[in-house]
């Protein structure tokens, strides 16, 4: 159950990432420095 709930948030969060990502690229790169795990 909290499984779900996490993977669900963390969806939306991909998606709003997704969109930051996609307005400011700087953002994305300091990001993927920040977090060079995260896919």
């Amino acid at each position: 159950m909290f499984i779900e709930y996490f993977f669900k948030i963390k969806f939306k969060s991909v998606l709003f990432l997704s969109f930051m990502f996609y307005k400011e690229p700087d953002f994305h790169n300091d990001f993927v420095l920040l977090f060079p795990n995260f896919k």
